[in-house]
């Protein structure tokens, strides 16, 4: 299972998400995690502009009211269904 929230912030230039959403690949190209149809996890490729603290800044690759995965991302693959539950 997993956990998911809207999108956590939308800067100017970005959107912010906590650190820990973003998973890397064999090469170290980085995506995240959302919660697609039928509650099932779908990677993103994104593009990182920045961090700030324990936050990135993705220029592209999601959009506004994405259901980002930021708690369990380690026990989740893509494909796997998992329960979302909006952070407060």
């Amino acid at each position: 299972f997993g956990y998911a929230t809207i999108t956590y912030a939308v800067k100017e230039n970005g959107i912010q998400i906590p650190m820990q959403s973003v998973v890397r690949d064999e090469k170290g190209n980085p995506s995240v995690y959302v919660v697609g149809a039928n509650n099932t996890v779908v990677a993103k490729p994104v593009e990182i502009l920045q961090t700030s603290g324990f936050n990135n800044i993705i220029k592209s690759g999601l959009t506004n009211g994405d259901k980002v995965i930021f708690e369990g991302v380690e026990k989740t693959r893509p494909g796997s269904t998992v329960n979302p539950v909006e952070k407060q």
